[in-house]
């Protein structure tokens, strides 16, 4: 059952949260303006404040983990142990935590906002801090390694593309390089870890049908990751910036993540966090293996950030 509430408006949400996290702010003052109990076993409760530099998991795709940090309230310091999305139905006054969204972001009716998961001591009391402005801090050693680690996946999804595009011989979706775009047509899963990321794919009936050969694409998969390194050791000697547009945005905004390769503007729709530079990595490495149940396989990517 979804967490509820019957005083939103009383709490001053009138918009979805602006976020700070797209031009990669880790620090920001903000006002809160909702908080409700999370878990009363945990003393954890939902915090939401007007704007955020928390970065949360996205409740259709958790590819990249919600950020953790502090949140600091009148001189006081407490963890913020997730960070989550929540959406609230204007109609019903209803609030829906993470995967309880029963809606895209877009909903006309709805507002998306920030969740931050705050653990207080229990001889705190939480219950008046609407109107409160706290400092919120992400921890950004744990944000540089997820954002590297996402980076470098888009990267490594780009070179799986192009080093796939001859296994192919009808047209279908193509990505920003006008690449065949494997990626997102059979991708089932996606993990972004400190400093690493794995992808997990299916290559079944349907992209057979789409004209994609994938006897050929298993027979030749150690060829197929020595390509997708080389083209990975080429964007790397690339001075581009990184960049996520927009960057002043809120929550339910499409974002796209943009970088300039050889092979043209590379452009991928993403909501995460991102390094700014390709100068920040000093080296990505794709291994492809086959899974006991083929056709699928997992793209595992690892990555070092430039010291």
């Amino acid at each position: 059952m979804p967490l509820t509430t019957k005083v939103m408006f009383q709490t001053g949400i009138q918009a979805s949260t602006k976020i700070d996290f797209p031009s990669g702010i880790t620090l920001s003052h903000s006002k809160v303006i909702f908080i409700t109990e999370f878990d009363k076993d945990t003393r954890t409760w939902v915090v939401v404040t007007e704007n955020t530099p928390f970065h949360p998991v996205n409740y259709k795709w958790s590819d990249q983990p919600g950020d953790t940090g502090t949140v600091t309230i009148d001189g006081h310091k407490f963890d913020v142990l997730n960070t989550l999305t929540c959406g609230f139905e204007l109609a019903s006054h209803t609030f829906y935590l993470d995967t309880q969204i029963p809606v895209r972001k877009g909903e006309n009716g709805w507002f998306f906002v920030v969740a931050h998961i705050v653990k207080f001591p229990s001889d705190y009391s939480s219950t008046c801090l609407t109107g409160k402005t706290v400092i919120l801090e992400v921890n950004a050693e744990r944000r540089e390694q997820l954002s590297i680690a996402h980076s470098s996946c888009h990267l490594s999804a780009l070179a799986l593309n192009k080093c796939t595009s001859k296994f192919w011989s009808k047209e279908c979706q193509k990505d920003s390089l006008a690449n065949y775009n494997l990626d997102q047509l059979a991708i089932q899963k996606s993990q972004i870890k400190l400093e690493e990321s794995n992808d997990f794919y299916r290559l079944g009936k349907s992209l057979k049908k789409k004209g994609f050969d994938t006897v050929a694409f298993f027979s030749q998969i150690l060829d197929i990751e020595i390509c997708i390194n080389k083209q990975l050791a080429e964007w790397l000697k690339l001075d581009s910036p990184i960049k996520i547009e927009p960057q002043e945005a809120k929550i339910d905004d499409h974002r796209v993540w943009t970088c300039q390769l050889q092979d043209g503007l590379a452009k991928i729709p993403c909501g995460g966090t991102h390094v700014k530079h390709l100068k920040q990595i000093l080296s990505i490495n794709v291994s492809l293996e086959v899974m006991s149940n083929e056709p699928e396989f997992v793209m595992y990517t690892t990555v070092k950030p430039r010291s």
